[in-house]
Parts: C-alpha cells; structure tokens; sequence
C-alpha cells in the first residue's frame, strides 16, 4: 500500500510543478508584452519642443504612433537663422534621419562640427518625445 501512495502523490506533485511553471513563464511573457523595457509606448499624436535661434522660436516637431517614431520636421526655420547657423539645418536634416532610423535618441552620432548644435537639437526631440511618452 505504501508504494501506490507515494506514486499517485509523486503525480500530483509533478502535475501541481508544470501548472506553476507554466503559469510563472506566461506571466512572464505577459509581462514582457505589456510593460516590458522594449520600445517605448506613446501616444499618438504630433508634439513639438521650440528652440531659439536669433530671438526667433525654432518648433521642432516629433510625430509618433503607438510604438514608433514616424517623422521629425522643423519649422519656423527663417532665412536669418539660415544665415546665422549655416550648419544647423543639415546637422537638423541628418539627426532627424538618424532618429526615425533608430527609434531613438539615444546613439544618434554626432561629428565634430555638429556637437554643439546637434546637443541642441537632440534636447528638443528628447523634450517632445516626453511628452508623447504614455
């Protein structure tokens, strides 16, 4: 009679083990889906961040969906600030293209002429993707 015993509770136990595992890996999973340190999640929306140049506000817009970045534009650009900072609309052209490309700020790559301005700018995209950010 012993034996019978110890088998039929060996089988409950290793019945009672796999639930537990699988229900530790699918809380896992879930919680990798929802809330896990992948992309970041934001509301969709267009959101903007302004930079001064020559006493002139420059809007830098970010447009995001749920998950990605889509598009970063600037606006207001005149033709005074065009002359004052030749350099800042193509570092803005190739910073923007960096960041759809890699969906973040974060390894945008910045050459030694641009480092200043490209700060700059990276600062305003950093501040309208915050206020995206769910």
């Amino acid at each position: 009679m012993g034996t019978k015993i110890f088998v039929f509770r060996l089988k409950s136990i290793i019945k009672y083990g796999a639930a537990i595992v699988i229900a530790a890996v699918a809380v896992v999973i879930l919680a990798m889906l929802l809330g896990g340190k992948g992309s970041p999640t934001y509301a969709p929306g267009t959101y903007s961040a302004q930079i001064v140049l020559h006493s002139n506000p420059v809007s830098i817009q970010v447009e995001v969906d749920r998950h990605s970045i889509l598009n970063v534009e600037m606006l207001n650009m005149g033709e005074t600030e065009a002359v004052f900072y030749p350099v800042f609309e193509q570092s803005f052209e190739d910073i923007a293209d960096q960041v759809i490309t890699l969906q973040s700020t974060d390894e945008v790559r910045l050459t030694e002429d641009n480092a200043v301005t490209g700060g700059i700018i990276i600062q305003a995209i950093n501040a309208a993707l915050d206020m995206a950010k769910e």
